[in-house]
Protein backbone atom coordinates (compact mmCIF):
# COMPACT_ATOMS: atom_id res chain seq x y z
CA UNK A 1 0.00 0.00 0.00
CA UNK A 2 1.28 3.49 -0.80
CA UNK A 3 -0.07 7.03 -0.47
CA UNK A 4 0.07 9.91 -2.93
CA UNK A 5 -0.92 13.41 -1.88
CA UNK A 6 -2.90 15.08 -4.66
CA UNK A 7 -3.87 18.35 -2.96
CA UNK A 8 -3.51 19.58 0.57
CA UNK A 9 -6.74 17.94 1.74
CA UNK A 10 -6.98 14.95 -0.66
CA UNK A 11 -5.14 11.70 -0.14
CA UNK A 12 -4.94 8.85 -2.65
CA UNK A 13 -4.36 5.33 -1.36
CA UNK A 14 -3.78 2.44 -3.75
CA UNK A 15 -4.16 -1.01 -2.20
CA UNK A 16 -2.26 -4.09 -3.35
CA UNK A 17 -5.48 -5.55 -4.83
CA UNK A 18 -5.77 -2.53 -7.18
CA UNK A 19 -8.45 -0.72 -5.22
CA UNK A 20 -7.93 3.04 -5.20
CA UNK A 21 -9.26 5.13 -2.32
CA UNK A 22 -9.51 8.92 -2.45
CA UNK A 23 -10.02 10.70 0.85
CA UNK A 24 -10.83 14.37 1.26
CA UNK A 25 -10.94 15.88 4.71
CA UNK A 26 -13.31 18.81 5.14
CA UNK A 27 -12.98 19.96 8.75
CA UNK A 28 -16.44 21.51 9.11
CA UNK A 29 -18.38 18.48 7.76
CA UNK A 30 -19.56 15.67 10.05
CA UNK A 31 -20.64 13.27 7.34
CA UNK A 32 -18.99 11.01 4.78
CA UNK A 33 -19.87 10.96 1.12
CA UNK A 34 -18.69 7.69 -0.32
CA UNK A 35 -18.58 6.54 -3.93
CA UNK A 36 -17.71 3.04 -5.09
CA UNK A 37 -16.76 3.25 -8.78
CA UNK A 38 -16.48 0.18 -10.96
CA UNK A 39 -14.61 0.63 -14.26
CA UNK A 40 -17.27 -1.18 -16.26
CA UNK A 41 -20.44 0.00 -17.91
CA UNK A 42 -22.66 -0.60 -20.90
CA UNK A 43 -19.70 -0.31 -23.29
CA UNK A 44 -18.49 -3.64 -21.83
CA UNK A 45 -21.58 -5.52 -23.05
CA UNK A 46 -22.18 -7.32 -26.31
CA UNK A 47 -25.48 -6.83 -28.14
CA UNK A 48 -27.20 -9.78 -26.45
CA UNK A 49 -26.16 -8.39 -23.04
CA UNK A 50 -27.53 -4.88 -23.67
CA UNK A 51 -28.53 -3.44 -20.29
CA UNK A 52 -26.85 -6.14 -18.16
CA UNK A 53 -24.54 -3.67 -16.38
CA UNK A 54 -27.56 -1.61 -15.36
CA UNK A 55 -29.56 -4.74 -14.48
CA UNK A 56 -26.74 -5.99 -12.22
CA UNK A 57 -26.55 -2.56 -10.59
CA UNK A 58 -30.20 -3.03 -9.60
CA UNK A 59 -29.58 -6.58 -8.38
CA UNK A 60 -26.80 -5.74 -5.93
CA UNK A 61 -29.46 -4.02 -3.81
CA UNK A 62 -31.67 -7.14 -3.76
CA UNK A 63 -29.83 -9.26 -1.23
CA UNK A 64 -26.50 -10.88 -0.49
CA UNK A 65 -25.27 -13.94 1.36
CA UNK A 66 -25.33 -11.89 4.56
CA UNK A 67 -28.16 -9.33 4.10
CA UNK A 68 -31.67 -9.48 2.66
CA UNK A 69 -32.79 -6.53 0.54
CA UNK A 70 -34.80 -5.24 3.50
CA UNK A 71 -31.76 -5.45 5.77
CA UNK A 72 -29.63 -3.51 3.27
CA UNK A 73 -32.13 -0.64 3.20
CA UNK A 74 -32.66 -0.78 6.96
CA UNK A 75 -28.89 -0.61 7.60
CA UNK A 76 -28.58 2.63 5.66
CA UNK A 77 -31.72 4.05 7.30
CA UNK A 78 -30.39 3.17 10.77
CA UNK A 79 -27.05 4.78 9.95
CA UNK A 80 -28.90 7.98 9.13
CA UNK A 81 -27.80 7.97 5.52
CA UNK A 82 -28.91 7.07 2.05
CA UNK A 83 -27.58 4.94 -0.77
CA UNK A 84 -28.15 5.03 -4.51
CA UNK A 85 -26.48 3.96 -7.74
CA UNK A 86 -26.30 4.56 -11.46
CA UNK A 87 -24.71 3.11 -14.57
CA UNK A 88 -23.11 4.93 -17.50
CA UNK A 89 -21.32 3.70 -20.60
CA UNK A 90 -18.04 3.81 -18.66
CA UNK A 91 -18.79 3.13 -14.97
CA UNK A 92 -21.12 1.71 -12.38
CA UNK A 93 -21.32 3.84 -9.26
CA UNK A 94 -22.81 3.17 -5.84
CA UNK A 95 -22.79 6.31 -3.75
CA UNK A 96 -24.05 7.31 -0.35
CA UNK A 97 -23.83 9.82 2.42
CA UNK A 98 -23.71 8.85 6.07
CA UNK A 99 -22.61 10.27 9.42
CA UNK A 100 -18.80 10.00 9.63
CA UNK A 101 -18.89 7.58 12.57
CA UNK A 102 -20.62 4.95 10.38
CA UNK A 103 -17.93 4.90 7.68
CA UNK A 104 -16.51 1.44 8.45
CA UNK A 105 -19.95 -0.21 8.66
CA UNK A 106 -20.93 1.52 5.41
CA UNK A 107 -17.86 0.15 3.61
CA UNK A 108 -18.56 -3.35 4.91
CA UNK A 109 -22.15 -3.32 3.63
CA UNK A 110 -21.38 -1.92 0.19
CA UNK A 111 -18.45 -4.32 -0.19
CA UNK A 112 -20.84 -7.16 0.67
CA UNK A 113 -23.29 -5.86 -1.96
CA UNK A 114 -20.59 -5.76 -4.66
CA UNK A 115 -18.98 -9.10 -3.79
CA UNK A 116 -21.78 -11.39 -2.59
CA UNK A 117 -25.06 -10.54 -4.31
CA UNK A 118 -27.26 -13.60 -4.75
CA UNK A 119 -29.45 -12.73 -7.78
CA UNK A 120 -32.65 -14.31 -6.53
CA UNK A 121 -34.89 -15.44 -9.42
CA UNK A 122 -38.00 -13.76 -7.99
CA UNK A 123 -36.13 -10.47 -7.61
CA UNK A 124 -34.84 -10.75 -11.18
CA UNK A 125 -38.41 -11.10 -12.45
CA UNK A 126 -39.51 -8.06 -10.41
CA UNK A 127 -36.58 -5.99 -11.67
CA UNK A 128 -37.32 -6.91 -15.28
CA UNK A 129 -40.62 -5.06 -14.90
CA UNK A 130 -38.92 -2.10 -13.22
CA UNK A 131 -36.37 -1.84 -16.04
CA UNK A 132 -39.02 -2.24 -18.75
CA UNK A 133 -40.87 0.68 -17.16
CA UNK A 134 -37.62 2.68 -17.21
CA UNK A 135 -37.20 1.88 -20.91
CA UNK A 136 -40.74 3.09 -21.62
CA UNK A 137 -40.16 6.25 -19.58
CA UNK A 138 -36.98 6.99 -21.51
CA UNK A 139 -38.93 6.87 -24.78
CA UNK A 140 -41.34 9.47 -23.37
CA UNK A 141 -38.58 11.85 -22.23
CA UNK A 142 -37.41 13.98 -25.19
CA UNK A 143 -34.00 14.69 -23.65
CA UNK A 144 -33.31 11.00 -23.01
CA UNK A 145 -34.62 10.00 -26.46
CA UNK A 146 -32.44 12.59 -28.21
CA UNK A 147 -29.39 11.40 -26.25
CA UNK A 148 -30.02 7.76 -27.18
CA UNK A 149 -30.53 8.67 -30.86
CA UNK A 150 -27.36 10.80 -30.82
CA UNK A 151 -25.28 7.99 -29.32
CA UNK A 152 -26.71 5.49 -31.81
CA UNK A 153 -25.91 7.71 -34.79
CA UNK A 154 -22.42 8.71 -33.64
CA UNK A 155 -21.30 5.26 -32.43
CA UNK A 156 -23.27 3.04 -34.79
CA UNK A 157 -22.09 -0.59 -34.66
CA UNK A 158 -20.24 0.00 -31.38
CA UNK A 159 -21.30 -0.82 -27.80
CA UNK A 160 -21.56 2.91 -27.08
CA UNK A 161 -24.56 3.01 -29.42
CA UNK A 162 -26.53 0.74 -27.09
CA UNK A 163 -28.90 2.32 -24.56
CA UNK A 164 -27.40 2.01 -21.08
CA UNK A 165 -30.60 0.48 -19.71
CA UNK A 166 -30.80 -2.02 -22.56
CA UNK A 167 -33.75 -2.82 -24.77
CA UNK A 168 -36.95 -4.77 -24.25
CA UNK A 169 -35.64 -7.86 -26.04
CA UNK A 170 -32.40 -8.18 -24.07
CA UNK A 171 -34.10 -7.51 -20.73
CA UNK A 172 -36.93 -9.98 -21.37
CA UNK A 173 -34.46 -12.68 -22.46
CA UNK A 174 -32.15 -12.17 -19.46
CA UNK A 175 -31.94 -15.30 -17.34
CA UNK A 176 -30.50 -15.72 -13.85
CA UNK A 177 -27.42 -17.67 -14.99
CA UNK A 178 -26.58 -15.16 -17.73
CA UNK A 179 -26.91 -12.17 -15.39
CA UNK A 180 -25.04 -13.86 -12.55
CA UNK A 181 -22.16 -14.87 -14.84
CA UNK A 182 -21.99 -11.33 -16.21
CA UNK A 183 -21.91 -10.00 -12.62
CA UNK A 184 -19.10 -12.40 -11.65
CA UNK A 185 -17.00 -11.28 -14.61
CA UNK A 186 -17.65 -7.54 -14.43
CA UNK A 187 -18.20 -6.87 -10.72
CA UNK A 188 -15.79 -9.24 -8.99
Amino acid sequence: MFNLNLKNNIEKIKLLNGLTILLENIDYVNSCSVGFFLKSGSRNENRSQAGYSHFCEHMIFKGTNKYSKEQILRCFDEMGGYVNAYTTHEIILVYNKIPYFNLIENIKIVTEMFNNSIFDSKEIDLEKNVILNEINSTKEDPQEKIHEDFMFNIFFDNQLSNPIIGNKESILKAEKDQLYNFYKIKYL
